[in-house]
C-alpha cells in the first residue's frame, strides 16, 4: 500500500464558466488512484459569488500554470514514488481546460471578498476511484474562482489503508 499526498497553489482563473483551478490527473493506462481527500484555501479573496464544482475530467487540459510531480518525498512511508505518475496541474490554465466528463461530485460558494475560504472533502476508505487516463478536477461555474492553496491525498496499491488520519 502507498499513501501519498502533493499540495502546490493555483493562479485565479479567467472570468468565463468551466474553468479550472486545478486538476489531479492519472496519466497511468493501468493504475487506478484513490482519492481519499482534497482541499482548497482561497489565497486570493474571490470578486463575487463564486460556485465551483469537483468533477471527473477525461483530458489532462494543456498550459497549465504548474504541474506538481509527486517524488519519494511525497509517499508517507517514503516507500517509492506513485505507481499512476498521478500529477496535480494548478490552474489557470492557457491553452485548453480539462474536459469535464458527468455532473458534479460536489459544490461549494466562495463568498465575495473573504480571504483564506476553502473547503475539505474527504472520501474515506477506499476513496474515490481516479481511473487510469482521468482526473478530478474543481471548475468555476460562472465567473473567477480565487487563486488558493491545493491538498490531495490519495493510496494505490493492492489493498485500501485501514486508517490515514
Amino acid at each position: 500500500m502507498g499513501l501519498y499526498s502533493m499540495a502546490g497553489r493555483s493562479t485565479a482563473t479567467a472570468s468565463a464558466a468551466d474553468q479550472c483551478g486545478f486538476n489531479f490527473w492519472n496519466p497511468s493506462s493501468t493504475k487506478i488512484a484513490w482519492l481519499l481527500e482534497v482541499a482548497y484555501c482561497c489565497t486570493t479573496a474571490p470578486a463575487g459569488n463564486n460556485t465551483a464544482r469537483l468533477t471527473r475530467t477525461s483530458t489532462a487540459g494543456t498550459g497549465p500554470s504548474a504541474t506538481i510531480t509527486p517524488d519519494t518525498d511525497n509517499a508517507w512511508d517514503r516507500d517509492g514514488v506513485p505507481p499512476s505518475a498521478a500529477v496535480l496541474h494548478l490552474g489557470a490554465f492557457a491553452t485548453a481546460q480539462p474536459v469535464i466528463e458527468g455532473p458534479a461530485q460536489w459544490r461549494t460558494v466562495a463568498p465575495p471578498s473573504i480571504n483564506g475560504l476553502g473547503f475539505e472533502k474527504t472520501y474515506g476508505i477506499p476513496g474515490l476511484a481516479v481511473p487510469p487516463g482521468t482526473g478530478i478536477g474543481i471548475f468555476s461555474l460562472s465567473a473567477i474562482w480565487g487563486a488558493g492553496d491545493v491538498t490531495v491525498i490519495w493510496w494505490e496499491g493492492p489493498r485500501a489503508p485501514v486508517s490515514y488520519r
